[in-house]
């Protein structure tokens, strides 16, 4: 079930370049079911007029906060990054089907890229606290934009790429997957659709893999058709907001 109300601005502080870490408080978190669900944030300004989706990195369901990692892209995110401690933002949510924390998994890789990487961040609590082994791959543009390392190191392994070599290995981390081990129970992605289509393409003949789509969305209920994906044995396209974000790699098309 979601909510339609006004979240409390807790904290809005840049953590990495562009980056920011935005700590939301209302009683909407209780909704929260699972990682990877997201909320559509209506930012108060004369220039945007739709709600953004935003994925979750984290939520305290004991104190109604959760935290959302942002990068300013454009006009929306900008203003974003402007509103104060104390302020309200308008929210939705939360919204979607998010991932399934199976609590037979003895290991699992988690994949995630740029700003894909946060929702995977809560999915790797949760899986700790299933006593499953976690492996994280994560890459990022540069050393100017990594984030949350030392969070993802005490939840298991981490394996870090940037482009640039400025931080961990160099190239993107797809030129990893060869070097990893092979006794997955399960592969979880997020991220941009190139590196979910090499995901795709490396791991889904062999393990339960799962992806979760980034798609611009207008209203979050699957009314306005403007985040849909094809299926992959089915005509009937599937939407993204509604019937995911979270899908089993073989279920679509990227």
């Amino acid at each position: 079930m979601s909510l339609q109300c006004l979240a409390k601005i807790i904290e809005n502080q840049e953590i990495a370049k562009d980056i920011f870490q935005l700590i939301l408080e209302g009683d909407f978190v209780e909704k929260i079911e699972q990682p990877g669900q997201f909320v559509h944030l209506l930012i108060p300004s004369q220039k945007t007029f739709l709600r953004r989706p935003f994925s979750l990195a984290s939520y305290h369901q004991d104190k109604n906060q959760c935290t959302i990692l942002y990068k300013i892209l454009g006009t929306g995110t900008k203003e974003l990054a402007q509103l104060k401690k104390g302020t309200s933002i308008s929210l939705l949510g939360p919204l979607g089907n998010g991932f399934f924390v199976n609590p037979l998994y003895e290991k699992v890789l988690l994949i995630g890229g740029g700003i894909g990487i946060p929702p995977l961040y809560e999915l790797g609590k949760e899986f700790q606290k299933k006593g499953t082994e976690v492996t994280f791959l994560l890459g990022y543009r540069n050393q100017e934009e990594v984030f949350y390392q030392e969070e993802f190191a005490k939840l298991g392994t981490v394996i870090t790429y940037t482009e640039d070599g400025s931080f961990g290995h160099q190239g993107r981390i797809d030129a990893a997957f060869p070097t990893l081990e092979k006794d997955w129970n399960a592969v979880y992605s997020c991220g941009p659709t190139p590196m979910l289509k090499a995901v795709k393409e490396n791991f889904s003949n062999q393990y339960p893999t799962y992806l979760s789509l980034e798609e611009r969305m207008a209203c979050g209920f699957g009314v306005c058709y403007g985040c849909v994906v094809a299926q992959t044995k089915k005509k009937t396209p599937l939407k993204v907001c509604q019937d995911g974000p979270v899908f089993l790699a073989t279920e679509v098309e990227l």
